[in-house]
């Protein structure tokens, strides 16, 4: 009877290591395609990047000048006429 419980527990640990092989095959290969979609995004950002250089500009529907990062002067001077503007 002990034998028996025994062997009924090794089967069981039989069981999980195959199913936690299983988890971890399965997790390996979700992390593969994430590199691999990383490293898709990163080509498309570096291809857009050198049109950029070439003066193409971002390859965007609407042809508007590429954004600028605001300056502390133009958020600033932005701020106060929608707040009079609301205030009006």
């Amino acid at each position: 009877m002990d034998k028996r419980k025994m062997k009924e527990k090794d089967k069981e640990w039989i069981r999980r290591q195959k199913v936690i092989k299983k988890l971890y095959l399965l997790e390996k290969a979700i992390h593969e395609k994430q590199k691999e979609r990383a490293r898709e995004v990163e080509r498309k950002l570096f291809n857009e990047r050198i049109l950029w250089y070439k003066g193409h500009g971002p390859r965007t529907p609407c042809s508007s000048p590429p954004p600028s990062p605001p300056t502390t002067g133009s958020s600033a001077d932005s701020t106060p006429s929608t707040s009079s503007a609301g205030s009006t």
